[in-house]
């Protein structure tokens, strides 16, 4: 492994008996961290952050390079069982948003939840989001898997004071 910026993710398949089927590195960006991950029915979902812009390639070629806007933006990132990336989604703010951790229905490989926290303003899909300044609030972003890829329910979390975040999130059901 070499790594090709501040710090580096990868996601790593292994076998019944243990030997590494797939290696994937994540993206090319100026920083990027893989923060959590769940699987499905047929897929696997990995949440972190990345800075600066980021391309993040497939077999059929080069999905649109993402932009984190701001300090860091959160990323979820869809994968077949084969290893093979078929969709992403970024969410990144006026500040520093943190993919921490996200949802899935393991019967159900259509959605996903990002789950985390940001400063700044935030687009969610059901409105902008804005913490207040020099704090921090959660968010869960929900989404449908590609081709659509599109956000389909959003939730800020936050108070007027304080550090509030999420790290976690059941989901069943559609997004």
């Amino acid at each position: 492994v070499t790594a090709v910026s501040q710090s580096d993710a990868f996601t790593v398949g292994f076998n019944v008996i243990g030997n590494p089927t797939f290696f994937n590195p994540i993206g090319a960006a100026l920083r990027q961290e893989a923060n959590g991950i769940q699987s499905s029915a047929g897929a696997f979902f990995v949440a972190g952050v990345f800075a600066g812009s980021v391309d993040f390639d497939t077999p059929s070629g080069p999905l649109p390079a993402l932009d984190s806007q701001g300090d860091l933006a959160a990323f979820g990132l869809t994968y077949d069982y084969g290893g093979t990336l078929v969709g992403q989604q970024a969410l990144p703010s006026s500040g520093t948003t943190r993919g921490i951790g996200l949802g899935v229905d393991r019967n159900d490989a259509d959605s996903s939840c990002l789950v985390g926290n940001f400063d700044g303003d935030l687009p969610l899909s059901n409105g902008q989001a804005s913490a207040p300044p020099g704090e921090t609030d959660g968010f869960v972003q929900c989404y449908t898997v590609p081709p659509a890829a599109v956000g389909t329910n959003a939730r800020a979390i936050g108070s007027a004071r304080g550090i509030q975040s999420i790290n976690g999130v059941a989901k069943y059901g559609p997004a």
